[in-house]
Order: C-alpha cells, then structure tokens, then sequence
C-alpha cells in the first residue's frame, strides 16, 4: 500500500492497521495533541501522521537524524528519494508554493508534498 492511499483514512480503517503492523509493528506512537489535530509519531520508523476529525490528513517520512527520527525504509511516494537535492525536487515539480527552516510545500496532481 502506498502511503498515499493511506491520506484520509481512519487510523482504524483495515488498511491502516495493516500499513502499521507491517511498517511499526508493536511500537507504540508519540501523540502529540494540537487545538485540532493529533500527531502521531514514530521515531523509530522515521514516520508521523496528522490526524484530524480521525483521519489522516498529513503523512511525514523523516531521513536519518531529521528532528530525531530515523529514516523511513518504506517507499516514498512520486519518485522519490532521499538522495535527491532541492534544486533537482525543483527541476521536477518546479518552485515550492512557500519556503521556511526545512519545508517547501509542492503542489502535486491531488496533494501537497513538503521536503
């Protein structure tokens, strides 16, 4: 399952659970609660999730040491990589919307994606 698919969904929903127990297995998520949304964070696995009104709104993957998570092994969605630079994220979905500390927001076919 591509994390994609996972976007809205319930964190009860089948296909969630089984994205979790195959990609986190028993570990337990940081929670962070916000005004309207939760954070779910997995260190360990270099994976968070966003939820509001109990549905995955925002799925972050981390590289290696990225605000003390490890590196997310799974597959990263559109092409790519943690290998890839800025200017050559640029080059393929051209300038970011906006930019500040380590986010540039690129708007996509259906979503946003944030390196």
């Amino acid at each position: 399952m591509s994390l994609r698919e996972l976007l809205g969904l319930s964190l009860k929903d089948q296909k969630v659970e089984e994205f979790l127990k195959k990609t986190v297995k028993d570990n337990k998520p940081e929670i962070k609660k916000f005004k309207e949304t939760e954070c779910h964070s997995y260190k360990k696995e270099g994976i968070a999730f966003d939820i509001k009104n109990e549905k995955i709104e925002t799925i972050f993957v981390y590289n290696d040491k990225c605000y003390g998570f490890n590196k997310f092994k799974g597959e990263l969605p559109e092409e790519l990589s943690f290998e890839l630079t800025n200017s050559e994220i640029v080059k393929k979905y051209g300038e970011p919307t906006g930019k500040g500390g380590f986010n540039m927001p690129v708007k996509t076919k259906n979503s946003f994606l944030i390196f």
